[in-house]
Formats: structure tokens, C-alpha cells, sequence
């Protein structure tokens, strides 16, 4: 996980957190992030059909395919030589800002078995599931509001059968679950040996965000035609 204090992009994935730094020998194109609430009044029936955090898409951009009003997840293209955490918190800078870190310090995971990956297109992306357990009441903003804003809380199955859902975000959650990794990072989050939190309660996301922005986006074909990002 990160160590207290490091806002730097540099400072990210150098063996802090295992798991996403065994996918560096096959480097993904970018992260997709899937944030799971953890109700605990479910009495751990919490995978069946869990609700997600979902953004909403504010401006369209064509080399993503983006249409704005679409749904969306915490999607975000790696930076260049940007190893894989960096990219996770990259794409969690899409979920929150430092205004809820309070907040999303003490109640977003990072858990074993929440890491695979997947592939649009013969790229390779990163594939996380995420597990919040804190108030659904909160008012969440993305580091970024220029394209997207927080949209809230949905069933996985209400989600993937939304017609306002973005395609590359309907196919990211449905691997999710068809693989079986968002129901072990829920399962798995019982266990507190296996969790961590995933951002440190003085960090500040804000600030990583506009650092990382400094260094350019690798670039990635989505359709074998056309030079694109997530």
C-alpha cells in the first residue's frame, strides 16, 4: 500500500503493494476500478448482486469513446512508465478528492484477491475491485469535474443493463463478475489480515492527481484502426 505522506507518482508501485506490481511484467494500457459496498446488515451476502460506485460522464471525447450523460466506472489510461498502483490511484482519483479523504481513508480497501486483468482489444488493462464499507450518504467528487461527476450507488445487474452505460464500462464489471474476482475482494474483506486501506489518511489525492498529469498518456488501439484512450 502507499506510505503515509507520498503524493508523488514516482513514489507509487515500488513493491509497497504486491499484488499490483505482479502485473507489471505484462504492463496494462490502463486500470479499470470497481468500488463494491460492503453493507454489513447483510450478514455477508454482500456478492450476490453488490452495489457499485458509478460515475456519470460530463464531457464526451471521441478518442475514448465517450458520450457525455453515459454511466461509467473509474477507468484510467497509465502514464508513461507509470507503474500499476500509480494507475490504481490514478483511476481513484475519478471516485474522490481530498474533501471526503477523511472519509475514504478509513473505509476503502484495497483485498487479496480483488486484482486481475483483462483485455479490450488485445490491450491488456488492470482489473481491481475495490470494497468501501463507510456512509453511502457522502457527497462524492471526482479530482476532476471538468469530465465527470460522482452519479452514485447501483446494483451490479441495474448497471450492466442500463442502456445509458458506457460499453468499455459494461464490459470491465461484467468480467468483473464472471470472473469471480469482485465476489472474492467482497468475501475476502471479512478477513482483516486480508485488506488494507488503500490511501493513507494524510494523503492527498489532489495533489498526486495534478502531479501525475504532468507526464503524457501512453496511447492504446481500441478498435485496430485509431490511436485512443480509456
Amino acid at each position: 500500500m502507499l506510505e503515509a505522506g507520498t503524493n508523488s507518482p514516482d513514489g507509487i508501485g515500488n513493491g509497497q503493494q504486491a499484488s499490483p506490481k505482479e502485473r507489471a511484467a505484462g504492463q496494462s494500457v490502463g486500470e479499470a476500478v470497481v468500488i463494491a459496498y460492503y453493507d454489513r446488515r447483510l450478514n455477508g451476502d454482500n456478492s450476490r448482486d453488490p452495489l457499485i460506485a458509478t460515475g456519470r460522464v460530463i464531457k464526451g471525447k471521441l478518442s475514448s469513446r465517450k458520450r457525455a450523460g453515459q454511466l461509467d466506472i473509474f477507468i484510467e489510461t497509465r502514464k508513461v512508465r507509470e507503474a500499476p498502483l500509480g494507475n490504481l490511484v490514478g483511476a481513484i482519483g475519478e471516485f474522490c478528492d481530498d474533501s471526503t479523504m477523511p472519509e475514504v481513508s478509513s473505509h476503502l480497501y484495497l483485498v487479496n484477491g480483488g486484482f486481475g486483468e483483462t483485455f479490450i482489444n488485445g490491450n491488456r488493462v488492470g482489473l481491481s475491485a475495490l470494497v468501501y464499507d463507510g456512509s453511502r450518504e457522502i457527497d462524492f467528487h471526482p479530482v476532476s469535474e471538468d469530465e465527470a461527476s460522482f452519479n452514485g450507488w447501483m446494483r451490479v445487474s441495474a448497471f450492466l443493463q442500463s442502456e445509458e452505460t458506457r460499453e468499455i464500462a459494461r464490459q470491465f464489471v461484467t468480467d468483473a463478475m464472471t470472473s469471480g474476482l469482485l465476489a472474492r475482494a467482497i468475501n475476502n474483506f471479512h478477513d482483516p489480515r486480508l485488506r488494507a486501506s488503500a490511501l493513507p489518511a494524510n494523503f492527498s489525492i489532489n495533489r498526486f492527481c495534478e502531479l501525475r498529469e504532468l507526464k503524457p498518456d501512453i496511447v492504446l488501439d481500441l478498435n485496430s484502426s485509431k490511436r485512443a484512450t480509456l
